[in-house]
């Protein structure tokens, strides 16, 4: 399973960068362009990496070895987005996550949602946890459900 280290460590290097330079350059004030661009680039990325590293086991793996290997670069890459994104929204970046949500808010008035509902979701986007936790979780999902599809065509026969 060493094998599943090296690619988890470039997912979870590549989508925390990727956070980084939506940050560097203010994208993530504009959240109707920031958000698709972001969440584009970062699956993109991660069918990349799936893609690499079962091609690179499938001489070697049948289907549930392969299985497994997507299983483990999603969650260590998982990990290593939740603490870079923490330490993106905490230390490098302190005021992203409030602009952000400054930028939302208009959005989130006029789409009529109660002000309370409102209130509850811009606490939720300001909190570093809150917003770090998505990205755990996708890259664990997006890499067991890729893995599942592309661990079919490479793997031991």
């Amino acid at each position: 399973m060493l094998n599943a280290i090296k690619p988890a460590v470039i997912l979870g290097v590549g989508v925390t960068l990727l956070s980084a330079l939506i940050m560097a350059t203010g994208m993530h004030a504009r959240p109707s362009l920031a958000q698709p661009i972001f969440l584009g680039a970062a699956i993109g990325i991660n069918v990349a990496v799936i893609i690499w590293a079962l091609r690179g086991n499938a001489d070697k793996n049948g289907y549930g070895a392969q299985l497994g290997i997507s299983a483990l670069i999603g969650l260590v890459a998982g990990v290593v987005i939740f603490i870079g994104s923490y330490v993106l929204t905490t230390v490098v970046f302190p005021d992203a996550l409030s602009e952000a949500a400054d930028a939302m808010l208009p959005l989130l008035e006029q789409s009529g949602m109660p002000e309370e509902q409102i209130e509850g979701r811009m606490t939720l986007m300001e909190s570093p946890v809150a917003n770090a936790a998505p990205g755990l979780i996708g890259t664990f999902v997006t890499s067991l459900v890729v893995g599942a599809v592309v661990a079919i065509f490479f793997r031991r026969k």
